[in-house]
């Protein structure tokens, strides 16, 4: 459960990672482990940390300091000290930080980790820096790489480097600055350190631009993109990793329920033959009774059919509702996927087109889930997913804008639902990107769907935005996107006018 923390929190999900950590954190609890509890705590205030929660990460960073204290490991209290230094030093407290990181690194002296000492001294360091001792910062930052390299700690030491190196940079050395930080970029690549070779980079580019050496400049530049680019392969690398242990662990659980139905059915048959047997002996000796107790074997036979039936088909429910649970979850790995990858990406207009795609894979994926939590799935209710959809798009648009719905409990196929939903995911896109601005004090936005004739629909969609011309609606790929969607269902399109809307467009389709 932690391990599956630390891998959300990798990739960026938070939440869940705060959930697992909370998990685990109660099973060290379940079992009395102190030391388990104390770096639990120590994990969920990282969590807060990073969500920029300060305040509740001082208080499981006081939970966590209580345990430690009373344990008295060594290791885990210079730990947790550390950490608690840290937030003291980012809520602008100095001095507290300052004392902290001393006490912390005094009881790291005992600890087993030696490394604890080097990280504390190199904290130290960059805290004189900060405040401008940089001498001071030099004496911490050199004993924290000499305990490394006494310890073989290659990768760790390697950060330690570079901020020896940023300290030569600083002081204007930029010979020794570059000396220092050429060694950090050899050893990073040794010890296969990403993170490190991503600071080092990032310290020779400032050196190169002081000295206006472009070229070089320029050189490291390429490099830094590079490291960004193996970052985010190997977090994808991590999510396709997770999903395949995650998909192995269920269909292991899956089999070994299929062999214990498969086994209780066979035991059930096995009653069956032997009460066919007995009904067999007892028709033989007592022959008045043999049409009673035929009749009654009869109905019993019966009755554990239809059991059987219910069972089997309770369970084909459950598959079904797993398929369609699984379906979903792969449409949010594609969305977070490709979400994810637009965070690289400079250009704004491409960005939203990633942002575009992933809003219609959403659409898609809400089907699946309201399939899932509903009784039966030939046909789904519009109204339900319709309020879903829109519910889901309206938590990433303008707060301002009132969305509301008018829609009949229409049951339409899932095909019918995946692209009235894409369809309707474009037009509420559009409005929220191009059709409200700041002189449109009230946004609202209608959307309306009712039976027309058997198996004819309208959908009508309105705006009181700035209003959409003739032009403008014929070259919007969106348009262009829902046309092909609903000439597919025998439909039409139309621009129309209403009092009090702007923009008001009527679709009109069948479901065959």
């Amino acid at each position: 459960m932690n391990n599956r923390a630390v891998i959300y929190s990798r990739i960026g999900n938070q939440t869940k990672a705060l959930d697992c950590f909370n998990k685990s954190n109660h099973l060290y609890i379940e079992i009395e482990d102190s030391n388990g509890i104390a770096m639990g705590y120590y994990n969920i205030s990282s969590i807060y940390r990073d969500k920029d929660d300060l305040q509740r990460a001082q208080e499981y960073l006081d939970k966590a300091l209580t345990v430690a204290r009373r344990v008295g490991n060594p290791d885990v209290l210079s730990n947790v000290l550390n950490s608690m230094a840290g937030l003291r030093k980012e809520l602008g407290n100095q001095d507290g930080a300052l004392a902290t990181y001393c006490e912390a690194l005094s009881i790291s002296r005992n600890a087993e980790d030696k490394m604890t000492s080097a990280l504390i001294l190199n904290n130290l360091g960059v805290i004189y820096k900060e405040i401008g001792d940089l001498k001071e910062a030099k004496k911490y930052y050199e004993r924290a790489y000499k305990i490394s390299i006494a310890n073989n700690a290659s990768f760790k030491s390697v950060f330690i480097l570079v901020n020896i190196a940023e300290y030569y940079y600083l002081i204007k050395d930029y010979k020794k600055a570059f000396e220092l930080a050429d060694e950090a970029l050899k050893k990073a690549v040794e010890t296969s350190n990403d993170e490190a070779k991503y600071d080092v980079i990032i310290v020779l580019i400032q050196i190169f631009e002081e000295q206006k050496n472009w070229e070089k400049t320029v050189y490291y530049q390429k490099k830094l993109i590079e490291c960004k680019e193996r970052k985010e392969k190997q977090i994808i690398e991590q999510i396709s990793q997770y999903e395949t242990i995650l998909y192995k662990l269920e269909k292991d659980q899956f089999e070994v329920k299929s062999r214990e139905v498969e086994a209780k059915l066979k035991r059930e048959k096995e009653i069956q033959r032997g009460n066919f047997y007995y009904a067999i002996f007892i028709i033989i000796l007592v022959v008045l009774l043999a049409f009673l107790l035929t009749f009654y074997l009869r109905l019993r036979s019966s009755r554990v059919k239809n059991k059987n039936i219910t069972k089997q088909s309770e369970e084909r429910k459950l598959l079904l509702q797993e398929i369609h649970h699984r379906v979903k979850n792969n449409f949010q790995i594609v969305s977070s996927m490709l979400r994810l990858q637009s965070y690289g990406f400079d250009n704004e207009e491409l960005r939203q087109n990633f942002e575009e795609a992933v809003n219609r894979i959403n659409a898609m994926a809400i089907v699946h889930d309201v399939i899932y939590r509903q009784e039966k799935f030939s046909d789904i209710d519009a109204k339900t997913y319709l309020e879903k959809l829109i519910g889901n798009l309206h938590k990433m648009g303008d707060s301002r804008i009132t969305i509301s719905i008018d829609s009949e409990e229409i049951p339409f196929k899932i095909e019918t639902l995946i692209n009235l939903g894409i369809a309707l995911n474009e037009l509420i896109t559009n409005s929220f990107k191009h059709a409200f601005d700041d002189n449109i004090l009230n946004p609202k936005i209608k959307i309306s769907l009712r039976t027309i004739e058997e198996k004819s629909y309208e959908l009508n969609y309105k705006d009181n935005g700035v209003g959409i011309n003739e032009d403008t609606y014929k070259s919007n790929f969106g348009m262009e996107l829902i046309e092909t969607i609903i000439d597919n269902f025998d439909g039409e399109v139309l621009l129309a006018k209403e009092k009090d809307w702007n923009t008001v467009i009527r679709i009109t389709f069948k479901e065959f």
